[in-house]
């Protein structure tokens, strides 16, 4: 998808098996314990930062 842009596009990295691994992990535990609090779980992810967020650059 990025072919067809002029500006090198900003992209997250995310880690789509470890996300669904610990969704399913969680929804076992409530299937098991009903009365299961909510959880925060982060998930860390990568940015690799391209001229889509850079700032403009100077002309002259």
């Amino acid at each position: 998808m990025t072919a067809f842009f002029k500006v090198p596009v900003t992209v997250v990295k995310q880690e789509p098996y470890i996300i669904g691994k610990e969704a399913a992990q969680l929804l076992l535990e409530l299937i098991e314990d009903k009365d299961k609090h909510s959880q925060k779980i982060v998930i860390s992810c990568s940015v690799t930062q391209r001229d889509s967020c850079a700032s403009p650059k100077r002309k002259g």
